[in-house]
């Protein structure tokens, strides 16, 4: 028996003589025959005779090493998760669940404090989806989200917080719960959270200017086309109906219908080198309408990208000039007919002769 072992077991014993009480310690030691560090539980009783005087001491002991390193693991996880969580996210925390079913706070990092104005010990008495700094309009749901609990739940949400300040602000939360196997419960939960607030406000001002757009296509005399790279449509606006005589629901996802047959080759150069992110300007052509009649159109083009900025088709700008093409060719024709202007016959030039 190691000499630091045999030094508390003859402490005890004093202690239990001299007190009359029984005492519980733990202690470790290092294992002479295999050199590891083992933990062991002590209970000391002491043995009364009739006469009321201690006779003996019972010793209890119990090898706890597997619960003391499930313990030391634990910790090092705890500890490893929160670094891992202050990097990955802006703050993470953890609570258990109470025999009352409400949620204690156990820990949450630093950053939680930055981002609500809150200390960890002001959120512990009152619990995370109960505390006031949870936006009232989301309470509910996040209540509902956490009572709903097995072993494998894991669960994303987004939810408004209000700092102590009182500014409104939006929270990504990944959260796992901790599932006891002996008892079959949930005992607690880890999550991580995001302050997502300035991507909630480009996502609220990108939605705005996208609403701009759609109004600004719909309202546009001229008519708007999109196609995607093999030439389907995706965008048709009330002035290509009225232009070409298509449908919107007759052309999307459809190969564009306005091309003729005999411009086709000029088409798909044309559409090739938009693809190539060549934008075009001002190009005259003639295009189909649902009847079967032609038409001189003026075409600007541009293509469109991806979230990656990668081209996924071109958007069309297509005005009809065909009734401003044949007023340009009527007086064409008019001037280049030969006949005199009508005021000839009602002025005469004076001849000048030279001297």
């Amino acid at each position: 028996m190691p000499p630091e072992l045999i030094k508390l077991l003859n402490h005890c014993c004093e202690n239990i003589l001299a007190t009359g009480q029984s005492l519980t310690t733990e202690t470790d030691f290092i294992n002479p025959r295999t050199g590891h560090r083992n933990y062991c539980s002590y209970i000391f009783s002491p043995i009364v005779s009739a006469k009321g005087s201690i006779e003996a001491v019972l010793v209890t002991n119990r090898d706890i090493t597997e619960l003391k390193e499930a313990e030391a693991a634990l910790r090092a996880s705890e500890s490893r998760y929160r670094i891992l969580s202050q990097i990955t996210s802006d703050f993470a925390y953890s609570f258990n669940l109470l025999p009352d079913q409400t949620w204690g706070c156990e820990w949450m990092t630093e950053t939680f404090t930055r981002i609500t104005g809150y200390t960890p010990s002001e959120i512990a008495t009152s619990g995370w989806p109960e505390c006031n700094c949870i936006h009232p309009e989301d309470r509910e749901m996040l209540q509902e989200q956490m009572q709903s609990r097995d072993r494998s739940r894991k669960e994303v949400s987004e939810y408004r917080i209000v700092t102590k300040s009182g500014e409104i602000r939006w929270l990504w939360d990944c959260r796992q719960v901790v599932w006891d196997e002996d008892d079959d419960r949930a005992v607690g939960i880890y999550g991580a959270c995001q302050d997502i607030t300035e991507h909630k406000l480009v996502q609220a001002k990108l939605c705005e200017t996208n609403q701009v757009l759609e109004w600004l296509v719909k309202a546009l005399p001229l008519a708007v086309v999109g196609i995607d790279a093999n030439a389907l449509v995706t965008l048709w606006n009330p002035a290509s109906e009225r232009i070409f005589g298509w449908k919107e629901s007759e052309v999307l996802g459809e190969l564009l219908p306005i091309v003729p047959s005999d411009e086709n080759i000029n088409f798909y150069a044309m559409f090739q080198s938009e693809l190539a992110g060549e934008a075009q300007v001002a190009k005259q052509c003639r295009r189909r309408r649902k009847d079967g009649s032609l038409i001189d159109v003026c075409i600007s083009t541009a293509p469109m990208r991806d979230a990656q900025g990668l081209i996924t088709g071109t958007i069309k700008i297509v005005s009809d000039i065909s009734e401003v093409k044949g007023k340009l060719q009527q007086n064409s024709n008019f001037k280049s007919d030969g006949a005199q202007p009508f005021w000839v016959r009602y002025v005469r030039i004076p001849h000048i002769t030279n001297k």
